[in-house]
């Protein structure tokens, strides 16, 4: 039943585009990359880098 769930069923492609949206966000904001900067884009990023671990976690606890 667990595995009908959409976020247990893409956990691992979720957890790939949220830390690398992250990492990106995180790599902009302090001037290490070009792109779009504006104020609270690390917070936005730490948080999709946060999400990213928070997926794995839910498809390891689903799964048990």
């Amino acid at each position: 039943m667990a595995e009908q769930n959409f976020f247990v069923r893409n956990a691992l492609p979720l957890f790939i585009v949220f830390l690398a949206a992250g990492c990106y966000g995180l790599a902009v904001a302090h001037g290490r990359m070009e792109g779009p900067n504006f104020k609270g884009l690390i917070h936005i990023s730490t948080a999709l880098v946060l999400l990213s671990g928070i997926a794995l976690m839910f498809r390891a606890e689903s799964r048990a």
